[in-house]
């Protein structure tokens, strides 16, 4: 299960935003909103995303989508590029887009961060609990 999900430098996102599953304290409607892990920790089964317009909304949808397809659809060479838009306004053009993705798998957590420096996909996962 995703437990948090952030983006930089990323379409209009410059600095890092975080979409966030872990539970409030809050606990209306829990049984049919929350999933306890077996350590306590209170994951949300579902997200909302909502804002004005032109606040990013859809680009972190566009950001999920790309990761989505960084899993399913990986690269034959390592040479090869993705497209995407990277921010390219002030401080943030030289800097690379980063995706970080935290899930709960079998008892542990994994955490699986990405940066695109222009022509090399780096994988590392790093276990947290």
């Amino acid at each position: 299960m995703v437990l948090e999900f952030s983006i930089s430098n990323f379409g209009p996102i410059s600095e890092e935003q975080t979409l966030s599953f872990e539970a409030t304290s809050d606990d209306t409607l829990e049984e049919y909103y929350v999933e306890r892990m077996p350590d306590g920790v209170r994951i949300l089964k579902l997200g909302m995303i909502y804002g004005p317009n032109a606040s990013g909304k859809s680009t972190i949808l566009k950001a999920l989508e790309f990761l989505r397809e960084l899993v399913t659809e990986p690269k034959s060479q390592k040479d090869e590029k993705w497209e995407f838009e990277k921010h390219l306004i002030g401080d943030y053009i030289d800097e690379p887009t980063n995706f970080v993705l935290i899930f709960v798998s079998f008892l542990s957590c994994i955490v699986l961060p990405f940066t695109d420096w222009g022509c090399i996909n780096l994988f590392s996962f790093e276990e947290i609990f």
